[in-house]
């Protein structure tokens, strides 16, 4: 609890014990990031941040009810799996913290250029065996343990919602609805999760450069994220003629111009990202494309990204 007026080392100020190193708010719960808890009675004091994935247990539970086989950072279940529409699929009951995405059945992705990405994805034959497979054996480790299609099939990605979050609050500084955002926002991804920010690229003319870039560094093959600008320029011309002092417009043509949305292949996005699994948020359809040097292995829309819905 919070005491005030006993500590003589701090000068009689009130004392901010801080329970388990945790943040005391003023409403006497101490923050622990996915939800905040009650330390005088024992209890969270909102619900667990994907509780609707999993109704069976309690909306305020914390590791089901087990901290001593079980630990929950951040409010994410255990070995957790989303389709490509960002729906949940189960868990393999391994506490390890990991969030994989079943691989996209998309053969390749159309960017515009004289090369189409390629897909490093699964048939749809196999990504319904694997996403059935996933349903039906939620939370049983040793099923998962004796068959690999489910991690065969899947691409693991940021565990932490807390990074996966940065990123997203990162590449949202282009708001997605075209408004000259003509540059590409982005960063890397620390080992330990932690998000750094790269500088911003540099703003372009979609009609005359329509090849955006940023430029991120990354050390010991970390993984990389980036956004396609939404911003577009629409151009026309039109040809007219006199007749009686009026003039009319006979013919003419519009051209809009803008970015591609998936990543980049031959010399660009695809062929420089190395074997670490990296990012691109394309803000004019919002989906985000995750993707090595082999192609895009999944893509998954960004606004289930940080926290997938109920299938």
């Amino acid at each position: 609890m919070k005491h005030e007026g006993y500590n003589a080392l701090s000068g009689n100020l009130a004392y901010q014990y801080k329970y388990n190193a945790k943040e005391l708010q003023e409403t006497g719960m101490y923050d622990y990031g996915a939800r905040f808890y009650m330390s005088d009675i024992g209890r969270w004091g909102v619900v667990d941040p994907l509780a609707e994935v999993n109704r069976a247990w309690s909306l305020y539970r914390y590791a089901y009810d087990n901290p001593i086989t079980f630990i929950d950072p951040d409010g994410r279940l255990e070995g957790d799996f989303i389709n490509e529409n960002g729906e949940y699929l189960g868990k393999d009951g391994i506490n390890d913290g990991k969030v994989y995405v079943v691989k996209t059945t998309k053969f390749n992705f159309p960017t515009g250029q004289p090369d189409d990405t390629p897909s490093a994805g699964i048939s749809n034959k196999d990504r319904k065996a694997t996403e059935k497979f996933i349903t039906e054996n939620s939370g049983n480790t040793s099923a998962f343990q004796s068959n690999s299609i489910a991690y065969d099939n899947s691409v693991e990605i940021a565990g932490s919602s807390d990074t996966r979050q940065a990123m997203v609050d990162i590449v949202n500084k282009d708001n997605g609805k075209g408004d000259a955002n003509n540059r590409e926002y982005g960063g890397r991804i620390k080992k330990d999760g932690t998000v750094v920010e790269s500088p911003a690229g540099l703003v372009r003319d979609p009609a005359t450069d329509p090849n955006a870039s940023i430029s991120i560094t990354s050390y010991g093959n970390q993984s990389t994220f980036h956004s396609h600008p939404s911003g577009n320029k629409t151009e026309s011309s039109t040809s007219n003629k006199n007749f009686g002092g009026s003039s009319t417009t006979l013919g003419g043509m519009t051209t809009t111009s803008g970015y591609a949305s998936p990543p980049s292949f031959k010399d660009g996005d695809v062929q420089n990202s190395g074997t670490a699994i990296n990012y691109v948020f394309s803000r004019s359809n919002g989906t985000v494309y995750i993707y090595n040097n082999t192609g895009v292995k999944a893509t998954i829309p960004q606004k289930y990204f940080v926290t997938p819905k109920t299938k």
